[in-house]
């Protein structure tokens, strides 16, 4: 079970990463949508499967 998402960082806690290709419904899009950049300005992938899972 996914607990949780985290974003790389200079300390990573795992000793793994896990890339892959995710496949979404269109729900997603709204979703996407209605993300809002982050303080940088970016939007992280994260964001979006954090909310669509």
């Amino acid at each position: 079970m996914i607990r949780r998402l985290a974003e790389g960082s200079a300390r990573p806690r795992p000793r793994h990463a896990v890339p892959g290709l995710r496949f979404c419904n269109r729900h997603v899009v709204d979703l996407a949508r209605a993300l809002r950049p982050r303080v940088r300005g970016e939007s992280k992938t994260t964001d979006l499967v954090s909310r669509w899972c």
